[in-house]
């Protein structure tokens, strides 16, 4: 039953054009956060790699859906940054096989930020089902991109369709 509220809640969210993230509470905004990127396409590692490379961020880069479960497996992360749309294992897959693994090994929830093309509501619904705490449109923005992040060191309020126009 808790799932389902869970899940409710996050619809009800979702719907009202706003998330709330819980705050990464073990990170100090001056540390970073140590990120997992999981994309299949290379020039979309690259540009999310040059939108960190001036912060404190550490990123750790993937492939696919697979690689990506087996990394986060091995090694802590403080946010997901997942591809919905990729090879051997897809992102929504990866996504529900970290969920899994996270309640099995009694692992606290981390957050899983899903990158997608697709902006439907039908899209979104599908992702939070999934496990997924946000997403984020693509082509990534980096303004946007860096809202996100900062939301989630500060636990502030995140607002779909916010303005991400950037240079």
């Amino acid at each position: 039953h808790k799932l389902l509220i869970i899940n409710e809640i996050k619809m009800c969210v979702l719907n009202l054009g706003y998330h709330v993230l819980n705050p990464i509470s073990n990170v100090s905004s001056n540390d970073g956060l140590k990120i997992l990127l999981a994309d299949d396409a290379e020039d979309n590692r690259i540009v999310i790699e040059a939108f960190l490379s001036q912060t404190n961020h550490r990123l750790t880069l993937v492939e696919n859906g697979q690689m990506a479960l087996e990394r986060f497996q091995e090694a802590a992360f403080d946010l997901v940054l997942m591809d919905i749309e990729m090879p051997v294992m897809d992102g929504l897959t990866a996504t529900r096989n970290i969920r899994s693994w996270e309640l099995i090994e009694g692992q606290p929830r981390t957050p899983i930020i899903a990158l997608t093309a697709h902006a439907m509501k039908e899209e979104s619904q599908r992702i939070l089902e999934a496990g997924c705490d946000f997403h984020l449109t693509k082509p990534i923005r980096k303004k946007k991109l860096l809202n996100l992040l900062h939301c989630l060191l500060k636990g502030d309020r995140l607002e779909e369709g916010a303005d991400d126009d950037d240079a």
